[in-house]
């Protein structure tokens, strides 16, 4: 079975779990988590197509999924930011918008090394 298969599945099953944990315990945390998979069905479909404009919305709209939970636990649901997976997520959360960035600022190198050519 190919990489981008078997990561398009574990996104699935990641989402799957994280909303069956969700609906169970009632901890918005939990959809936090769900966002790992969405992460792992975008890195299944593009592979190493980094360059691609649908890739950088779809990755934008998970970063932002994840700012509005944060924001939602901690102005609505203040009782769950004792918990330590709140302090996992604001981690993964700096650590995502950083990688954004990061690839987003790479996108002109690639375009120039396809327009040199």
């Amino acid at each position: 079975m190919k990489l981008g298969r078997l990561l398009i599945i574990f996104g699935f099953l990641g989402i799957l779990f994280s909303l069956l944990s969700f609906f169970l315990s009632g901890s918005p945390s939990y959809l936090f988590i769900s966002s790992f998979g969405a992460f792992f069905i975008l890195i299944g479909i593009f592979g190493d197509r980094y360059y691609n404009k649908s890739f950088y919305l779809s990755f934008l709209g998970v970063v932002i999924f994840q700012g509005v939970i944060l924001s939602y636990i901690y102005f609505f649901k203040p009782v769950y930011t004792n918990e330590s997976l709140f302090y996992f997520n604001i981690v993964f959360f700096i650590v995502y918008a950083v990688f954004f960035v990061y690839i987003f600022t790479q996108r002109n190198e690639y375009f120039q090394k396809e327009i040199s050519r």
